[in-house]
């Protein structure tokens, strides 16, 4: 069973725990992107867990969607109220079919790689977050932000600027703003 695509970047996210070397944690992954974010935890418990991803949702917004496993962190009583608080829905996947989680799967087992791999897992994020998809000719990132971003690897100003349909008009908003530009 397959997923179908999100409509854009952060709709529908999946939430897990990995263990590693002694240490927890949380990864959540965009569905659209592929983009993953970790995040390394002093506890598993819901109390930790909740935070955690406030965090990650303060940086990329709330998701219509969080899907997740029947773990007690995402079942517990606090997680339904975060969920009604924030106004995501919560799906958890049957514990008889966990094959639907394979997209999360696949994820967490890059993560346990670039974890395992490295001193510094923010820089393998960010290596991660600028490889091309097999299937595509995008990075996660330019799909999870709609550009690129400065990395230690050599980029034009061409390559950083911004492609958005709203571009021209966010710029001369801001440039009146400012009274740089007279209003036509």
């Amino acid at each position: 069973m397959t997923s179908q695509l999100p409509d854009f970047p952060w709709q529908v996210v999946r939430t897990d725990l990995i263990e590693l070397n002694g240490a927890h944690y949380l990864v959540v992954i965009d569905y659209f992107s592929r983009y993953p974010e970790l995040i390394k935890l002093t506890s598993t418990t819901t109390l930790a867990v909740i935070p955690a991803l406030k965090s990650v949702f303060a940086r990329h917004g709330i998701p219509d969607i969080l899907r997740s496993d029947n773990g007690p962190q995402y079942t517990a009583w606090e997680t339904k109220e975060f969920a009604n608080a924030y106004g995501f829905v919560m799906i958890t996947s049957s514990p008889r079919y966990p094959q639907s989680n394979g997209i999360m799967e696949r994820m967490v087992k890059s993560s346990e790689q670039l974890l395992t791999k490295t001193d510094d897992p923010h820089l393998a994020l960010i290596v991660y977050g600028f490889t091309l998809l097999p299937w595509c000719t995008f990075s996660p990132l330019e799909l999870l932000m709609e550009r690129r971003l400065g990395t230690t690897m050599s980029q034009s100003t061409a390559q950083l600027t911004p492609h958005w349909n709203y571009i021209k008009k966010f710029c001369k908003a801001d440039n009146l703003y400012k009274g740089t530009e007279e209003e036509l």
